[in-house]
């Protein structure tokens, strides 16, 4: 009987021994990766937030290349508006950027064209419709007003969307503390937002992002949770509503998730939105409106 157990046991021993070499653990496999075409990679973001529009201009890489992508220096960048020219912008330094002062009048419901030519890349463009103003029937801020999603105690910041129910909206909210002097807005500071609204997501650029397709063309009343520092008796507390395009609402969403699972090896491989024809990247534009909560 012993000898009969030993030999069982000497028997799965060399089972497990045998499997754990490291052939039985190791699988290759091969992967034909497509032959890439380099093409050109611009971005750039129409906003009246900002006194210069800047687009970015370089050619994109194939994922074998360990080079950073090459900034274009000798493009030719133009802006339409409803099919006409109104602005080249001007090469501005190594790194690949474009500018020109921001028009002065975005209309809501027009049509934007942003175009680079590239005299061995070709010709790249995407077209964005300006959104119309978010209508905002409320902005507040509560100082310890609300539980943030960990437990502990934070400000409270409030806004009442009037959604248009004849458009597909998408939105965007940033807080910031502000110092006003003759006439002029200095910001101060920059603000991470929370929220358990189920609605609610991550952005890349833009903490809070969300869609109105929950509310299409009702009142949405949203809660964020906050933590505010003022320094001085002069500086206030400014919340900021912007309605975005759908396609910088889809990069916001992919890049924000594609952070998120760069280190993680058991998720799936995720594309970053992009709407250059002929090309990489993305061009988007947005609305939006300021309240300074006194």
């Amino acid at each position: 009987m012993n000898t009969l157990y030993k030999l069982i046991v000497l028997v799965i021993v060399s089972i497990v021994w045998s499997s754990c070499e490291e052939d039985n653990f190791t699988t290759v496999v091969n992967i034909d990766i497509p032959e890439h075409e380099n093409r050109l990679a611009i971005s750039g973001n129409l906003s009246s937030f900002f006194d210069n529009f800047l687009v970015y201009v370089s050619e994109s890489q194939s994922i074998l290349e360990d080079a950073d992508s090459e900034p274009k220096s000798n493009a030719i960048v133009k802006l339409y508006e409803d099919g006409v020219e109104i602005s080249e912008l001007s090469y501005q330094s190594r790194n690949g950027s474009y500018r020109t002062p921001m028009p002065a009048n975005l209309k809501p419901g027009s049509s934007y064209k942003l175009e680079a030519t590239h005299p061995v890349l070709g010709v790249a463009s995407a077209v964005q419709q300006m959104p119309s103003m978010p209508s905002i029937k409320k902005a507040s801020y509560t100082e310890n007003g609300t539980i943030s999603p960990d437990g502990s105690k934070q400000d409270e910041v409030e806004i009442v969307i009037d959604d248009n129910p004849d458009e597909e909206n998408f939105y965007a909210v940033e807080v910031r503390s502000v110092v006003e002097n003759n006439g002029e807005t200095s910001y101060t500071g920059y603000y991470y937002l929370e929220s358990f609204d189920p609605i609610v997501e991550n952005g890349f650029q833009e903490d809070i992002i969300f869609s109105d397709a929950s509310f299409n063309g009702n009142e949405y009343s949203m809660l964020f949770s906050t933590n505010i520092y003022l320094n001085s008796t002069e500086e206030k507390v400014m919340i900021i509503v912007k309605n975005i395009t759908r396609d910088k609402y889809l990069f916001e969403r992919s890049r924000a998730i594609y952070d998120e699972a760069q280190y993680n090896p058991f998720t799936e491989p995720v594309t970053v939105h992009s709407n250059i024809d002929n090309g990489y990247g993305m061009f988007t534009a947005e609305t939006l409106l300021e309240y300074i909560i006194e």
